[in-house]
């Protein structure tokens, strides 16, 4: 199976122990020779990455002691492997100077939609830079403005999303009409949703009640689509 970029870095640490113990001829019995190789194999498999961090952790303490290296040594060597994943927004923007303009939020936001995005189509490589800028100018170009935001309360007003919404939690960071709004558009972009957004989508009667196949709006919910992200002329 495809690594993930963080396995990847893994295996590549693992490939360096192989070789250093390599270098001393260390038996293939050794219990550390194997256990960087099963390290190796379960990155290829795709384990959880914090148990195959918490084994590659074992085996440099085990080289350190050997002195085969040593703490800063591997610290140097593993930085530029991990630091742009660990750090993904601080390595995107060095990368990509446009990104400087862009809140953090936003830029949040729009690497995982990125991410999820490549995961709809297999893909398993983390989004570059300019993927995550494409995203990011996309949501800021959309987002509504007040003359917008007027012609959707024509369509749904604040009081039929408080009514219908009720008791759901979708988070501190959103409001009601943005869930309304930004599971409208995946909707409408073919992507699933879970079973409290969609039942809203429903109650407001922007997605039919029992949709068969691939999700599909009425005709309100293509009106109020527009009215959310759409131009008055094009």
């Amino acid at each position: 199976m495809a690594m993930t970029p963080y396995h990847q870095a893994l295996h590549k640490c693992t490939e360096r122990y192989r070789d250093m113990m390599g270098a001393v001829a260390t038996p293939v019995s050794d219990h550390i020779w194997a256990f960087n190789m099963e390290t190796m194999f379960g990155c290829r498999d795709g384990m959880p990455v914090p148990k195959l961090c918490r084994w590659l952790g074992y085996i440099q303490r085990a080289l350190v002691e050997r002195n085969l290296t040593t703490v800063e040594a591997e610290r140097d060597w593993t930085r530029p492997l991990f630091r742009p994943l660990d750090f993904a927004e601080e390595a995107m923007r060095a990368e990509e100077p446009r990104l400087a303009g862009i809140p953090e939020d936003v830029l949040l936001e729009a690497r995982s939609v990125a991410l999820a995005v490549q995961q709809q189509w297999n893909e398993y490589h983390a989004p570059t830079a300019k993927e995550v800028l494409l995203v990011a100018a996309a949501m800021q170009r959309l987002r509504p403005g007040p003359e917008v935001s007027a012609r959707a309360m024509e369509i749904i007003s604040d009081e039929e999303i408080e009514r219908v919404h009720a008791n759901a939690n979708f988070g501190p960071s959103i409001t009601k009409r943005e869930v309304v709004d930004r599971v409208l558009l995946q909707v409408a972009c073919g992507f699933s949703t879970g079973h409290t957004a969609w039942t809203i989508l429903v109650e407001h009667g922007l997605v039919p009640g029992k949709a068969k196949g691939r999700p599909t709006l009425t005709a309100k919910g293509r009106r109020y689509l527009w009215a959310v992200y759409g131009k008055e002329t094009l």
